[in-house]
């Protein structure tokens, strides 16, 4: 884990053998100082479920559909008004 303006590291877990990223971050979510935010890679999918105050990147292909989406909406909003 580090630090997102200064990139000074802040935790580093380590394990024996082959574990998964997603599956040592769970393991050791006590060392997640409290109120923290976490911003994740695609690998972490479910994540949220496990620490809600996360963040995922979007697929391209999604992030576009939600901007439609988005967009449509607003429009809609505005009209009624």
């Amino acid at each position: 884990m580090i630090h997102y303006k200064t990139q000074q590291i802040l935790s580093l877990c380590t394990s024996r053998g082959a574990v998964h990223d997603f599956e040592l971050f769970k393991r050791n979510l006590n060392q997640i100082p409290f109120g923290a935010f976490i911003l994740a890679d695609k690998c972490y999918q479910g994540i949220y479920a496990v620490y809600p105050n996360s963040l995922l990147p979007l697929k391209p292909k999604d992030a576009v559909n939600w901007i439609l989406n988005s967009t449509s909406i607003i429009r809609r909003s505005i009209k009624e008004e």
